[in-house]
């Protein structure tokens, strides 16, 4: 598929220097990486992840703290390497169909202040941020937009995500 922009994702090019120095796209050009309850639920599982969360809440917030200092050391070094990006694209699948993985208080509590150190790293260089989940988020999005999220991919109609509802509330 040719999209309207290119993806670089943050892992990929920290690993690899040869994809810092390619020849810049004309496209826009987002670096994409994972939030930090993303990660954790690329290593334990959705399911085991939210289990941590129930049986064990302060390893579990722990665990999510080390993942923030993660993303933001490879942000700083992207930016050292003087890897060129027009935005940001953060991954966390935080929902389903019908709601939030978990509680909302949870996520003021616990993910909001993390989301809110990442985002601001990147909006301090004038960048957009784009924020991926699926499900359910209508309630986060408020949230998202105080930290900086300028764009919500996807709005999943199925999960109630409806744009009409959205701009009204």
């Amino acid at each position: 598929f040719s999209f309207d922009f290119d993806i670089l994702n943050i892992d990929e090019i920290l690993l690899d220097a040869t994809i810092a120095k390619r020849k810049r796209s004309e496209r826009f050009t987002v670096l994409s990486f994972s939030e930090p309850f993303q990660k954790l639920c690329d290593v334990y599982g959705v399911e085991d992840t939210l289990r941590r969360l129930a049986k064990y809440p302060n390893e579990l917030r722990t665990n999510l703290i080390n993942e923030t200092y993660s993303i933001l050391s490879s942000l700083k070094k992207v930016t050292e390497r003087g890897i060129e990006f027009d935005g940001a694209w953060a991954w966390g699948d935080l929902a389903y169909n019908n709601g939030l993985y978990f509680s909302s208080s949870w996520y003021k509590d616990v993910l909001l202040p993390l989301h809110k150190r990442i985002f601001e790293h990147i909006s301090s260089q004038n960048k957009p941020i784009f924020f991926h989940s699926d499900g359910d988020i209508s309630e986060l999005i408020p949230h998202l937009l105080d930290t900086g999220v300028r764009a919500i991919h996807p709005l999943e109609e199925n999960s109630g995500m409806d744009i009409k509802r959205l701009i009204k509330d």
